[in-house]
């Protein structure tokens, strides 16, 4: 009964969760094999757009980001976007910069041309805080093209 009480007291006048500083502690217990696993605390969470840089290693291009949104919750940040690219010279792989700086343990992500459907391989950069992404065939991206790139990475 006092739990429900507590629970109930966080509720605002908009039906929402309020969460008191120090995040929602899911507690302790244990894995598995038995061991004892702490630091269960969901302490950051936010969500929103952000202003992706696009850029080629040669040559120009115009690019047009319709969005870039992302979700960070704890150390993991999930990527959603869509970019329409025209190369006028140049080419090579596409850089595309992150929200927040990849600590290089791990991410991946997938996407695919609206345009010829063909699919695309990415490459985190930790250096650089971005990633790269061309054609799964091997070749590089091409002008007039529309992109759909989603993933995650981790970061510190």
């Amino acid at each position: 009964m006092s739990r429900a009480r507590t629970l109930a007291n966080t509720i605002n006048s908009s039906s929402q969760i309020v969460v008191p500083s120090g995040g929602v502690n899911f507690g302790t217990g244990t894995d598995g094999t038995g061991t004892t696993v702490t630091g269960g605390i969901l302490d950051d969470y936010e969500e929103g757009s952000y202003s992706a840089t696009v850029a080629l290693p040669s040559g120009s291009a115009t690019t047009s980001v319709t969005y870039a949104k992302y979700r960070k919750v704890g150390s993991v940040v999930l990527i959603d976007m869509l970019l329409v690219l025209s190369v006028s010279s140049g080419g090579g792989n596409v850089n595309v910069t992150l929200p927040f700086s990849f600590n290089n343990t791990g991410g991946a992500f997938v996407g695919n041309s609206r345009t010829t459907g063909k699919s695309l391989s990415c490459l985190l950069q930790s250096v650089t805080n971005s990633f790269d992404f061309y054609r799964y065939d091997g070749s590089t991206a091409v002008a007039n093209e529309t992109y759909a790139i989603t993933g995650f990475y981790f970061t510190n």
